[in-house]
């Protein structure tokens, strides 16, 4: 007589993990889009309070004209 192992051999029905419809995005390319967004923000923030990239135009250097 021989023994049946597989769930298949015995009329058994296996069921696999539903996987999702497309892989998930590698974590390090999540903590990198986070990373650039936040230097971005901050730069543009620094930018328009005048705290980076200062006065640019003819009347950065004053009345002098020099």
């Amino acid at each position: 007589m021989k023994i049946l192992t597989n769930p298949r051999d015995r009329g058994e029905e296996t069921h696999m993990a539903d996987l999702p419809p497309y892989p998930s995005i590698p974590r390090w390319l999540k903590v990198s889009v986070i990373v650039i967004a936040v230097v971005v923000v901050l730069v543009v923030v620094l930018m328009l309070t005048g705290v980076l990239g200062g006065v640019h135009g003819p009347g950065q250097r004053g009345p002098g004209g020099h």
